[in-house]
């Protein structure tokens, strides 16, 4: 006879339902799409100063086909602080907006709050808060047996190689 195992139905699904508001939510934004927005700010940033003129934005958001009619729309939500210049979270938003924008997908009024765009979250770091329950095999009983004396080694398992008689 062979173990029959079980498999486990409940995969939970992490799309909780849309969330009310202003239509539906930003995507996220991946790790591999962080890293091409990195690439493309570092491409711009042609002084190394970490931050981008309006010279240098426009070329690389123009590059990405979006309506040039939105692209104005854009840099002023990502220029925060209207200096003329943006730094990388501002070009963040910047060119997060441009490829939705590119979708079909209108820039917003102003930006909603809390950290824009959304960063993928990578695997479930949601519950936090949750502990894990304690595992049973780590009760603390005392120590009357004589393996679990506090010595430094890995049980008896360790020394077993020695004991070898002779053939």
């Amino acid at each position: 006879g062979g173990a029959g195992g079980g498999r486990f139905g409940g995969r939970t699904s992490s799309s909780s339902g849309a969330p009310t508001g202003a239509g539906d939510a930003w995507p996220p934004v991946s790790p591999a799409d962080m890293a091409r927005y990195h690439q493309r700010f570092h491409q711009a940033d042609t002084n190394g100063n970490g931050r981008l003129t309006g010279g240098e934005v426009v070329p690389v958001l123009m590059s990405l086909d979006a309506p040039k009619e939105v692209l104005k729309d854009i840099w002023a939500l990502a220029d925060s602080d209207k200096d003329g210049v943006i730094a990388w979270p501002e070009f963040l938003v910047a060119i997060y907006l441009t490829e939705r924008a590119r979708e079909g997908r209108k820039p917003p009024q102003s930006l909603p709050p809390g950290p824009f765009p959304p960063l993928q979250q990578q695997q479930g770091v949601g519950s936090i808060n949750m502990r894990p329950p304690p595992s049973p095999g780590h009760s603390r009983k005392p120590s009357t047996d004589m393996f679990s004396g506090g010595t430094g080694m890995d049980g008896p398992a360790s020394s077993i190689g020695g004991l070898g008689g002779t053939s």
